[in-house]
């Protein structure tokens, strides 16, 4: 006796789905506004109390270790969300000091690295830099002054009159023998006025006796000179000193005055103006009037790695690209005149530098690409501060930085579950310093939320200067939201891919010239994202349209079940019916998994195998032998199978073949089974109904076709609007099942099922015991 699924009452076959479960309509009165320009302030943060109950406590706790990792998958908005909360809390913080970095006059290799209030970092930098403008103007001026010149003058007068009171004696002594002293670079010189060979030899004796005479008394006045000379250069050496003390004080006196109240910063003013004056000539070079042309004059310079004179409150700061370099800084080198050269000015900041006080966001999955940057980060949080890195080149020379103390820096890290677990296995280190996990709910409870939800788009139009959306755009946005979640009762948040849906839904009443966005349009722009994805998945409908691919809607088959799959192609996902076959005969107890085999089947897939042998052997061979060998496979699929969610088409395949009952083929399978016959969810049930639907509509709707799917997945059907006016028309049919004999009454032909199976069975076994005996198997 075979029993029809196509028997109707008031147009719906027995057991199949109403239509009004098929999709759950968010109804307009849950809208709480006519349209998005009634709503104002910034989006909410949904469903998020957990995460944010971590994150208040992460941010708090100011003990070692206590950093932080933000998980949730891509596209659910952490970043945004958490920089939303972090730069609340971080308005009500103080701002951080700015750092700097200056010479260390006694210590050069070892910049000195200091503190200083907000703001009045890039004062001194600023203040600083116009004064040394102002000393390298003023000291040739002040070198070219009248009484520079006059004092000089006098220097000279002094040095020339004592000079002359030791010379001029031996001076009038050998002009008296017609000899010249003069004075050259090189020392002072004896010449006679008169030509040797006119004189006789005694003259000539006579002369060199003189002359050595003289040369003995000069030798003589040798130490004295010497002294005079001395006393005369540390006479200008004084007399310049104290013009670049003057000039130095006077052009650094406004920066010191400024910055009265900073002992740190007093200090290091006072100590420049010292050197300055030590090293006056340096400022001397009139070819250019801009300091810090080179190494020399770049050490009265202060590099400021660290400004907040803009800041309110703490920093938040994300770094998208972290590397060792952009996280701690470095120290660069330039070549100079053929040499490769560093200093302190050319230590560059980085993301903790930028950081320091507030919170530092970095995505996990980059960071540890680059096992530098890590083990940097890893470093500074354990020191509790950081250093730049320093150069690459090994003949640069290296400047041993003092590091900057990280304060109450705070470090969130951005990953998946997945990679935390990796993180978690592979580096000790990693909990230990990582301490606060904070982690975002994927989906929202839909009950009582849907205005709440429609709110949060409404801003999220605003903020993203969209036009107005009514309020049935917005109601088919949430239905949108629902069946991204794959749940019907909740919402996904994943505000990303919606956010692209309100900019395409916008861009389509543009192009009709609409100043309000509508349902149409909300529709029109999902039909374009899967037009734009569904290439694949169109070419493969025509495969099955042309029987490339045997896939039948109609008719029955022993042993032939249709299975559904879902392609995912993109940020999209597309259903395919799957011919499932079974073969059986006598022999071995044994289930032949045909991809397994041929290495096409998961280990997911295998265990669903699995389980297909257990339930066969408890629920048909409870008083025999189970000789049976059997094969599954799924026809025309080149691919690898992953995944169990066929377990239950694979099942009913094998039961058809064992009672040599036709399945009929208007109808497809899906759900996993498990070794008590119980019907298991399965994911992307909308995708599976929908792709079915689509090949019997190309087909031609008889009435007859449906999808058997298990019934704990009514609560994720959000079918589209096609597929549920046609199960509303009883044109289409959803089937829900919880047991596996409920999906066997309505696929198999034949009643009595357990019976045809077991009999087929003892007949198999009595089979294969003749082989076994004729020596055969």
């Amino acid at each position: 006796m075979k029993r029809s699924v196509d028997r109707r009452a008031n147009g719906q076959s027995p057991g199949s789905l109403p239509a009004e479960k098929a999709r759950r309509e968010c109804p307009l009165s849950a809208i709480p506004f006519r349209n998005t320009d009634e709503v104002e302030g910034e989006p909410d943060i949904l469903g998020q109390e957990r995460a944010q109950e971590a994150l208040g406590f992460g941010i708090a706790i100011e003990h070692e270790g206590y950093n932080l990792v933000a998980l949730g998958p891509e596209g659910i908005g952490k970043q945004s969300l958490l920089r939303g909360f972090l730069e609340s809390r971080a308005r009500q913080a103080p701002t951080p000091e700015d750092w700097c970095h200056a010479m260390n006059w006694s210590n050069p290799a070892r910049p000195l690295a200091f503190s200083l209030p907000a703001g009045r970092g890039a004062r001194l930098r600023d203040e600083l830099q116009e004064a040394l403008k102002t000393l390298r103007r003023a000291l040739p001026v002040a070198f070219a002054s009248e009484e520079y010149r006059t004092r000089k003058q006098r220097l000279d007068r002094a040095l020339q009159e004592e000079r002359a009171r030791l010379l001029d004696p031996v001076r009038a002594r050998a002009a008296a023998r017609g000899i010249s002293l003069g004075e050259t670079e090189s020392g002072l010189l004896l010449e006679p006025d008169c030509e040797l060979d006119e004189l006789s030899v005694t003259e000539r004796e006579a002369l060199k006796i003189f002359l050595d005479s003289l040369e003995v008394e000069i030798e003589s006045l040798f130490g004295q000179l010497l002294a005079i000379d001395q006393r005369y250069a540390e006479g200008i050496l004084t007399l310049e000193r104290e013009l670049a003390s003057g000039v130095a004080r006077q052009a650094l006196q406004a920066v010191r005055a400024s910055h009265a109240d900073l002992p740190r910063a007093t200090a290091f003013l006072a100590e420049l103006e010292a050197r300055a004056t030590e090293n006056y000539e340096e400022f001397q070079d009139t070819e250019s009037s801009e300091p810090g042309e080179g190494p020399e004059l770049n050490r009265y310079q202060l590099n400021l790695v660290i400004d907040n004179g803009k800041q309110r409150g703490a920093p938040v700061v994300y770094e998208d690209n972290p590397t060792s370099a952009n996280l701690i800084g470095q120290v660069q080198q330039i070549s100079w005149m053929g040499t490769l050269v560093t200093d302190f000015t050319l230590i560059r900041p980085g993301a903790f530098h930028r950081a320091r006080g507030g919170y530092l966001l970095l995505d996990l999955a980059k960071l540890i690409e680059r096992p530098d940057a890590w083990k940097a980060l890893k470093r500074a949080l354990r020191a509790g501060e950081f250093r730049p890195r320093p150069p690459q080149s090994p003949v640069a020379p290296r400047l041993d930085v003092q590091p900057i103390p990280l304060a109450s820096t705070k470090v969130l890290l951005l990953g998946d579950r997945e990679l935390y677990e990796a993180m978690l296995a592979a580096d000790p280190d990693f909990p230990e310093l990582f301490k606060v996990v904070v982690e975002f709910e994927e989906t929202l409870p839909r009950e009582g939320a849907e205005g709440r939800f429609a709110r949060t788009l409404a801003r999220l139009v605003a903020k993203m200067g969209l036009r107005p959306f009514e309020r049935p755009a917005i109601a088919r946005l949430v239905e949108e939201a629902a069946r991204r979640a794959e749940d019907a009762t909740r919402l996904s948040l994943h505000m990303r891919p919606l956010a692209d849906l309100l900019v395409e839904t916008d861009y389509w009443a543009g192009h009709e010239g609409c100043p309000v966005a509508s349902a149409r349009h909300v529709e029109t722009a999902l039909a374009a994202q899967r037009r734009r994805a569904s290439r694949p998945w169109e070419a493969a409908l025509e495969q099955i349209r042309r029987n490339s691919v045997l896939v039948d809607t109609e008719g029955e088959q022993v042993g032939r079940v249709n299975a559904l799959s879902v392609v995912q192609v993109g940020q999209h996902s597309f259903g395919l019916p799957n011919r499932v076959s079974a073969r059986v005969w006598p022999g071995k107890p044994e289930l032949l998994d045909v991809e397994r085999e041929v290495d096409l089947g998961g280990p997911i897939h295998s265990k669903g195998m699995l389980i297909l042998r257990a339930y066969l052997a408890a629920h048909y061979a409870t008083h025999h032998l189970l000789a049976v060998s059997g094969s599954l496979v799924f026809e025309q699929s080149y691919s690898v199978i992953e995944g169990d969610s066929a377990s239950l088409a694979e099942l009913c395949a094998l039961l058809s073949a064992l009672a040599e009952s036709p399945a009929r083929q208007a109808l497809a399978v899906t759900g996993s089974v498990n070794q008590h016959g119980q019907v298991q969810s399965i994911g992307g049930v909308n995708e599976k109904v929908e792709g079915f639907f689509e090949v019997c509509r190309q087909r031609g709707l008889t009435g007859r076709q449906g999808v058997i799917l298990p019934a704990s997945n009514v609560q994720n059907l959000m079918l589209s609007s096609e597929v549920v006016e046609a199960v509303r028309a009883g044109r289409f049919h959803v089937f829900p099942v919880e047991r596996v004999d409920d999906a066997l009454a309505l696929l198999l032909v034949h009643d009595d099922l357990k019976a045809r199976i077991q009999a087929r069975l003892a007949s198999l076994s009595q089979d294969a015991r003749g082989l076994l005996a004729g020596g055969l198997a």
